[in-house]
């Protein structure tokens, strides 16, 4: 595809492409080039920041049996969640954690590991799962949170994803 026929595309699709922590509002995937970076124009370009979105629940609740209504409704809830955040475009990813007696800790000591059955610490609260976000600054991930299905019982720790530069030494395989 010709340089201007790549041009004509751009801002034709609301897929957002992450690059070099750069987001580009507007340009696909398969128009886009490194090259191209500089015809686009810069009021397209926002510095984009990464946060985790850590979903913790009471350790005493007792959940809802899955087959209930109310188990039924509170996984609804989450999907209909995740959905949204894939809808925005912010998504990056996540997962659902199984519960804390399931977990097992390994500490090494004096150069030996030590194994141990069931969560790290005794805490009122467990970690139930997490969803990474790409948005533009702190105000759209508390805004993110805010909208989460794990409230009222529960609460959203939100923390910035570090950004690591990438190693030109290392070529990903």
């Amino acid at each position: 595809m010709a340089l201007g026929a790549r041009k004509k595309l751009v801002g034709k699709s609301s897929t957002r492409i992450s690059w070099w922590g750069v987001r580009l509002r507007g340009v696909h995937s398969s128009t886009f080039h490194p090259t191209l970076l500089g015809s686009i124009a810069r009021a397209q370009l926002e510095r984009m920041m990464k946060y985790m979105l850590q979903f913790w629940d009471d350790e005493n609740r007792p959940g809802p049996d899955p087959d209930s209504d109310e188990g039924q409704a509170e996984m609804a809830a989450w999907y209909a969640y995740s959905e949204a955040l894939i809808s925005a475009g912010v998504w990056v990813s996540g997962e659902a954690l199984q519960p804390p007696v399931t977990a097992t800790v390994v500490r090494v000591r004096d150069g030996s590991p030590v194994i141990t059955d069931g969560p790290f610490a005794e805490t009122k609260e467990s970690f139930g799962g997490f969803e990474i976000i790409d948005v533009a600054d702190l105000d759209e991930a508390i805004s993110w949170a805010e909208r989460s299905p794990v409230h009222p019982h529960g609460l959203v720790e939100v923390r910035p994803v570090m950004e690591m530069p990438d190693d030109p030494d290392h070529d990903g395989g």
